[in-house]
């Protein structure tokens, strides 16, 4: 398949009663469109949910297919289809199989419609001419919070600027004098204000005079500068820096008080205070040490290699840390993760957040990276290898292994459930299979695929399909046959889920439904009136229609009737095209009309008997021009020729008209115009003494003797 349309889109009118809307683009799943339906007053979108809304038909087509609403949308509202494709890539290949043309050609084809989808997003986007070279980044969001866009008067590059108040009108005219009156006329309306004139240009500097010129208005504020990153824990985050050109930045706030000092080491001497944090309480003194006769590499007598000390970083070197029964040795501030045992089970218990990893280091020597087994490390329970494979035993032999294109089973593979059928589900975007191998073969001898429209079963060799009982095919729910075959027993083949074809142990036999004609082909070994050793024989409504078709002893064809019925040969409405009656005539029809009756005697034919080279009765061709060429059907014909003129009688060549050799073609030149004849480009027309009729009503024949050479004999002129 190929991508040899570049739409992505189709709009529709709604109309209140239409469902069905095409798209001409195409999808490789129904969930690869989006659907819009628009308010046009309004411009208020409405995204439309698959199967819901909607339903999609086409999928995979490179035409595009179909979206047919449950609800048709109403006039006043337009519809938008779009395709909408996951930016993923789900084809996978497996190692070491023939190069699936097929498969690679559609992962093409989904890229190209990828880019497709991503064009046409770009093609709404604002863009710059490829020529210009200048930058379309957008300031930063905090440079843009309540600016509008503008672009820079000397670069062009987008930029954030302050909100300028448009200038106010000019004051409305003032409304009409009321008319002279005692009493005072209406005051007419106050006209609009009109917009302010926009700020003069600043005035120049004054004169040198005691009095300084007007000073111009003051430009805008500039905008706001970024917030000062927050500072660090410990001592007080530093003051933001200044925000370029406006206001200063926010002050960070304050860091939290600095934790307390350490505590002082064991020691005769008190430890040192710990240091003062940056603006938080001083720290605690930390308590006496131990005697001072005792040292931290001794501890009650024992020496530092016989116990773990947790002030430094220690080994222990002999001996074994021991923690009875439901004694946790626990890792983490709130017992995270635990190890211990309980007298009956050993325990690893991750009680904390995020997750519990048990990783190796990969060393080349060993068969895996993680290895869980027994005790003695002779029997494996399941290996775990850095990169590679991941693979469980059951007494020590693999059953089980991951590979970078799935997974194998060695052995047999059971899908069981307590409740239900036990399922196994192949699919991927391109269908599932699944296939049948011989030892050491990298390729199928069965296969069972289907790609999302049908399924097939293929083998490499020959296919054997067998069964204790009665093997079956029948629809998906079981409910209608399609074909039995029963063991040491017939086959059976349903048309409509009614038997259609039987085989038996003599042949075969075709049934056909009430009132429906039968065809039964047998041996003899059941039907008196049969003495031949194969038949065809055709019953109506469990009658015999006294006809048979057969081989006689010498495997001769025949057909044959009863002593006193005739054998007729009729079209479908009935019409007799021959009829043949026992010990009398055999007849021939045309259009339901008797033409030829054998006799006793002979033939009688009704009406005219026409015969390729014979005179029985000649069918005439009337030329009445003064050019005539002879076509391929005047072979056996004659041909008339009549003008008050000249006329000239032409003999094509081979090439043009193939007359078999040995055909002859007879004239009579009717009126007065004396014929000529003419060979052809080629062709070569031997006569005696010339190639002109003689008078008037005088005939002749031409006869080919060899490709283009015809012999001209007859009533001919003798200049």
């Amino acid at each position: 398949m190929t991508v040899t349309t570049t739409t992505t889109t189709n709009s529709y009118s709604g109309d209140g009663s239409t469902t069905e809307f095409s798209f001409t683009f195409e999808i490789l799943t129904d969930a690869d469109i989006k659907v819009i339906v628009v308010t046009d007053s309004t411009g208020a979108e409405s995204v439309k949910t698959l199967s819901t809304h909607y339903t999609v038909t086409g999928a995979a087509l490179p035409a595009g297919g179909t979206v047919t609403f449950t609800t048709a949308p109403t006039s006043g509202q337009t519809v938008f289809l779009l395709r909408n494709m996951s930016i993923t890539q789900p084809t996978d290949y497996t190692a070491n199989y023939p190069f699936p043309a097929e498969t690679h050609e559609n992962a093409l084809d989904r890229m190209a419609l990828q880019i497709q989808q991503v064009s046409q997003k770009l093609s709404k986007a604002l863009t710059r001419p490829d020529s210009d070279g200048a930058s379309t980044d957008l300031p930063h969001n905090l440079d843009l919070k309540g600016k509008i866009l503008k672009f820079n008067d000397s670069t062009g590059v987008p930029e954030g600027t302050d909100l300028i108040t448009g200038p106010t009108g000019p004051t409305g005219p003032t409304g009409p004098t009321g008319a002279d009156s005692t009493v005072p006329g209406p005051t007419g309306p106050t006209g609009a204000t009109g917009p302010t004139g926009p700020t003069g240009p600043t005035g120049p500097t004054g004169a040198d005079s005691t009095v300084a010129g007007p000073t111009g208005p003051t430009g805008p504020t500039g905008p706001q500068g970024t917030q000062g990153d927050t500072g660090p824990t410990g001592p007080t985050g530093p003051t933001g820096p200044d925000g370029a050109d406006g206001l200063d930045g926010a002050t960070g706030p304050t860091g939290p008080t600095g934790p307390t000092g350490p505590t002082g080491a064991d020691s005769t001497v008190p430890g040192p205070t710990g240091p003062t944090g940056p603006t938080g309480p001083t720290g605690p003194t930390g308590p006496a040490g131990a005697d001072g006769s005792t040292d931290a590499q001794t501890l009650d007598s024992l020496d530092s290699t016989q116990f773990l000390r947790s002030d430094a970083a220690d080994a222990k070197t002999s001996g074994n840390l021991n923690f009875v029964d439901n004694v946790k040795a626990t890792f983490g501030s709130s017992g995270d993760l635990q190890i211990y045992h309980d007298a009956s089970n050993s325990y690893i218990v991750d009680n904390g957040t995020g997750q519990l990893y048990i990783g190796a280091f990969e060393d080349a020597s060993t068969d895996y990276s993680v290895k869980i087994g027994n005790v003695a490390n002779n029997v494996v329970y399941g290996g775990f290898n850095n990169g590679g494979s991941v693979d469980l035993f059951h007494n020590n032999s693999k059953k089980l292994e991951t590979s970078a294109s799935g997974a194998k089973t060695h052995g047999q593979h059971f899908i069981e459930n307590t409740s239900g059928y036990g399922a196994l589900e192949i699919g991927g975007t391109s269908g599932g299979f699944v296939d049948l191998k011989a030892p050491n073969s990298d390729d199928y001898d069965i296969r069972l695929i289907t790609t999302g429209t049908g399924g097939q079963f293929l083998s490499q060799d020959a296919l054997r399909i067998g069964s204790i009982g009665t093997t079956s095919i029948t629809n998906v729910v079981g409910n209608s046959t399609y074909a039995n075959f029963i063991p040491e027993g017939a086959v059976e083949l349903y048309h409509d889920n009614e038997l259609r074809f039987t085989t038996t142990t003599t042949g075969a036999k075709v049934t056909g439904g009430a009132g429906d004609g039968v065809l039964i082909i047998e041996a003899d070994t059941d039907n008196v009136n049969e003495s031949d050793t194969a038949l065809l024989q055709l019953t109506q409504d469990g009658g015999l229609v006294n006809a048979y078709i057969g081989f006689d002893g010498v495997n001769n064809l025949f057909i044959k009737g009863t002593s006193t019925g005739d054998i007729q040969l009729l079209t479908a409405t009935s019409e007799v095209l021959a009829k043949g009656t026992g010990d009398g005539a055999f007849e021939l029809y045309h259009d339901n009309s008797k033409k030829l009756e054998t006799t006793s005697t002979g033939a009688t034919v009704t009406g005219t008997l026409i015969a390729d080279g014979s005179n029985i009765a000649q069918a005439i061709n009337a030329q009445t021009g003064t050019t005539y060429t002879t076509v391929l059907a005047d072979g056996g014909k004659l041909v008339t020729l009549s003008n008050g003129s000249a006329i000239t009688l032409t003999i094509p060549p081979n090439s043009s008209v193939a007359y078999p050799i040995g055909t002859k073609l007879d004239f009579i030149q009717i009126g007065a115009g004396q014929v000529t004849v003419a060979g052809g480009t080629g062709v070569t027309v031997n006569s005696t003494p010339t190639l002109k009729f003689r008078a008037q009503h005088s005939g002749a024949s031409c006869i080919k003797i060899a490709t283009d050479t015809w012999q001209l004999v007859g009533d001919l002129a003798a200049s």
